[in-house]
């Protein structure tokens, strides 16, 4: 289910719908208050704002949308403010531009990539009113986050198994029943490697 806010497709996977729905909305407000700019710019740059469990515990670009896809419970947590939530979407809708222009993700330009997008919201902190938490933020990002540890393949791997093990436990499932998913995923990757390496071949 979802709605459009000014070509922008937002929908939302989760039963707490109204209250993500109120967050985003008023983030995409500020957006276009203190920045019409930037936001003339994601209106074009992106074609949807998603908010689901599916693909992280924090946001991301999913490339085959043109979507920034914020997890329900990132958007809901009580620390988060509508300036910090407001940065985040300016950070992925960076990564729609660059992606656009055909930067891609590969392993050794990442930290290239994360840095041009969190200084992007470096330059947003510094028109909002209330800023503050947004360039805090982004100046430890830049030092914690934009390094070749923090994004390498393997790093960037065990953060999504976390995110899994965690979902998993959070449904109900139980330790064997989660194992059990590993090593059938561990299985199954070979075929789903040789599916895609076909797929490139033969297009």
């Amino acid at each position: 289910r979802g709605e459009y806010v000014d070509g922008l497709w937002v929908g939302i996977d989760d039963p707490k719908r109204e209250p993500v729905a109120e967050r985003l909305r008023a983030a995409l407000v500020l957006i276009n208050t203190y920045d019409p700019l930037r936001y003339n710019r994601l209106t074009r740059d992106l074609k949807r704002i998603w908010a689901t469990p599916l693909h992280g515990p924090r946001a991301c670009f999913y490339y085959r949308l043109d979507a920034c896809v914020l997890n329900p419970r990132y958007v809901l947590d009580e620390a988060m403010t509508p300036e910090l939530l407001a940065s985040t979407i300016v950070h992925e809708a960076t990564h729609a531009r660059l992606w656009g222009m055909g930067f891609r993700y590969e392993e050794e330009a990442r930290p290239r990539v994360e840095a041009i997008c969190v200084r992007r919201e470096l330059v947003f902190s510094a028109k909002l009113p209330n800023g503050e938490q947004v360039r805090d933020r982004a100046e430890q990002a830049l030092t914690s986050y934009c390094t070749a540890t923090s994004l390498s393949n393997a790093a960037l791997a065990k953060s999504r198994d976390d995110y899994a093990v965690e979902e998993l436990r959070r449904m109900g499932v139980p330790n064997w029943g989660i194992r059990g998913v590993f090593v059938l995923r561990r299985v199954l990757r070979p075929f789903v490697t040789a599916g895609r390496q076909a797929k490139k071949a033969f297009g």
